[in-house]
């Protein structure tokens, strides 16, 4: 279930690694490619302000843990125009486990999501807000037979561009000032680790040993 509480814009949410038909995909476009041929709006596909909508997602088998895994980790981003979206921080991780073993993993280990990315404030449709812009309704550009399809993306569109930086982020952290990862030595802990956009990230840890697809690391460095 899903409730958009943001004031302006529009949102949805999109899988990355779960099945879906096409009116839980959570992607604003139209669902045909003949000229002149209008779609009919989906609610999911670009979630009003103030509007709730229910995603079905289906994990198929390729999309659960391996033999060595007690997890498998996926992701979601909105996707009504995707790099704004991202960039106001509409992106997250999304966990399968082990059939029936949810509640004891759980309560066997610690979980840390960390994702990697470059957020641009510009690319972000935050960006009028911040600046105190008002773009609810912008006049529109696209009044062909899909407009009720075209017209999230450009509220989406014309609340981005208004000023801001590049920011090399740690869950949408800069400048080390995110929340401290706690835990208690022996310990156990999974680490999911996501990156998004060109930038190359690598997972490094000082002073700790971990194990990746079931083969150990030694610890690097006390």
């Amino acid at each position: 279930m899903f409730v958009n509480k943001v004031p302006n814009n529009y949102m949805s949410m999109h899988s990355m690694g779960l099945a879906y038909l096409k009116d839980s995909e959570g992607g604003d476009y139209p669902n045909n490619t003949a000229p002149g041929q209008a779609s009919p709006f989906v609610a999911t596909e670009a979630v009003a302000p103030g509007e709730c909508v229910v995603y079905k997602w289906l994990v198929q088998n390729g999309a659960g843990p391996g033999p060595t895994e007690v997890t498998k980790a996926h992701a979601y981003h909105s996707y009504v125009t995707f790099q704004r979206d991202s960039n106001a921080g509409l992106i997250g991780p999304s966990y399968v486990y082990r059939r029936g073993e949810m509640e004891q993993i759980t309560s066997t280990y610690r979980e840390f999501p960390i994702l990697y990315m470059n957020v641009n404030e510009d690319n972000s449709w935050l960006s009028a807000l911040n600046q105190g812009i008002d773009v609810t309704d912008p006049a529109p550009t696209n009044t062909g037979g899909n407009y009720s399809i075209w017209h999230p993306q450009e509220v989406n569109i014309a609340s981005s561009g208004h000023g801001g930086s590049t920011f090399m982020a740690m869950n949408g952290y800069i400048l080390s000032n995110n929340p401290t990862f706690e835990m208690c030595y022996d310990d156990k802990v999974i680490w999911y680790v996501y990156a998004y956009g060109s930038a190359s990230h690598v997972f490094h840890m000082h002073g700790n040993g971990f194990s990746y697809g079931g083969v150990g690391r030694a610890v690097l460095s006390k």
